[in-house]
């Protein structure tokens, strides 16, 4: 019994590290991939800038965050990247501190249209923290 246990354990490991192997490690990225990258992920979306209101959690994954233009409109998107409340503290305190691509998504439970984040970019003021 103790024979076949340990060939058990050769193997298991024999097809673990021929397992790992299997892959590939990715190429670093350059400067041009990223923006490649970028590119194609905003395909299709709406860019909005504007001053962070607040933010409030729908669930487990999703939060609602309210931008607000410099009309003072509100506008509210879901995303799943919320700013924690350092993040929100080092925000720039004036003018547009968050820039947002977002896409248009029927949720069939809301029976609604929301607008779900897909790339954000938050604007800090670090020169006075």
């Amino acid at each position: 019994m103790e024979d076949h246990t340990h060939k058990l354990s050769a193997l298991l490991l024999m097809w673990i590290a021929f397992s790992f192997n299997q892959h590939a490690a990715p190429a670093p990225s350059t400067q041009k991939d990223l923006a490649g990258s970028k590119a194609k992920a905003e395909q299709g979306t709406t860019r909005k800038e504007g001053r962070f209101f607040s933010l409030e959690k729908l669930d487990a994954r999703k939060y609602t965050l309210v931008l607000a233009d410099s009309n003072e409109q509100k506008d509210s998107f879901v995303t799943l990247m919320p700013l924690d409340s350092l993040e929100i503290s080092l925000l720039k305190n004036t003018g547009t501190n968050i820039i947002l691509n977002y896409r248009n998504y029927f949720n069939p439970v809301r029976k609604r249209t929301e607008k779900l984040v897909q790339s954000m970019i938050p604007i800090y003021d670090l020169s006075s923290k």
